[in-house]
Formats: structure tokens, sequence, C-alpha cells
């Protein structure tokens, strides 16, 4: 189950993409990870470890639930064990 407090991280994550794809409007997609010191910069996640893992624990944890449709810009790409985030401009 996805708490309250997941769901508006991942509405300002949502809101936090779109403000980036309108800043940067040459990127057609980006690894969810790179876009980590942008969601700092917009308080959105106090730091980064592990090579971008709150954004993609998050992303898991959506896709978990059946709920990544509420950031319509993510898609995970499935490897053999993990799965690579991106975001891509809508």
């Amino acid at each position: 189950m996805i708490s309250n407090t997941t769901i508006q991280k991942t509405l300002k994550v949502k809101h936090a993409v779109s403000e980036y794809f309108e800043k940067h409007p040459q990127e057609k997609t980006v690894q969810a990870k790179k876009l980590m010191p942008w969601l700092i910069e917009k308080g959105i996640f106090n730091t980064d470890n592990k090579d971008g893992k709150p954004i993609r624990q998050l992303l898991r944890d959506l896709n978990r639930e059946n709920m990544l449709h509420l950031i319509p810009q993510a898609r995970g790409e499935k490897k053999e064990i993990n799965i690579n985030w991106f975001f891509d401009k809508v």
C-alpha cells in the first residue's frame, strides 16, 4: 500500500519532471537517476545515495503497486536482473 506521503512526493516528482523538460526542450529522454540533483534542488529528496536510489526506489514501489501511471513520463526497461528507469518528454 502506498502512503499519502508517497503519493504527494510522486505528484511533486511528476511536476518537477515536467518542469525539467520545459527548461531543457532539447531533451527527449533522461535516466531517472540523472535527475536526482534536480529533484534535490526542488526539495523532493534530501540527498542522493547509491546512484539515484531514492528515485529508483520510488519508481519501483509505484510499479509494484500498479501506480506508475501517476508519473506519466516514467518508464522502465526490464533487464535481466534490474529495471532501468527513464523519464520521457510527453
